[in-house]
């Protein structure tokens, strides 16, 4: 954890992409938000990242870690797609 949130300062003080994205359209907050790194989550909303940008299954960071959050607590070693239509809030 450390180690990625020096990387990202490093990248984001050298003037890197907050809203990029990946090929389903991910952004560095909607990773962060699946893999629980609340610090990273942190550091990207200090740099104002988006938490309204939604990916190609038009989920946001919000619903991303509400569902990872809630299959880590099913099953400890879960690491599978987050996907959960109807999920309500």
């Amino acid at each position: 954890m450390i180690i990625t949130c020096a990387v990202g300062r490093v990248l984001l003080k050298a003037g890197a992409d907050i809203g990029a994205r990946d090929n389903d359209r991910w952004t560095p907050l909607h990773a962060a938000a699946h893999w629980g790194q609340a610090e990273s989550c942190d550091i990207l909303a200090q740099n104002f990242a988006s938490f309204k940008a939604t990916d190609s299954a038009v989920r946001t960071s919000q619903l991303i870690s509400t569902v990872s959050a809630y299959c880590f607590r099913l099953s400890p070693r879960w690491s599978g797609p987050v996907w959960a239509p109807g999920l309500k809030e």
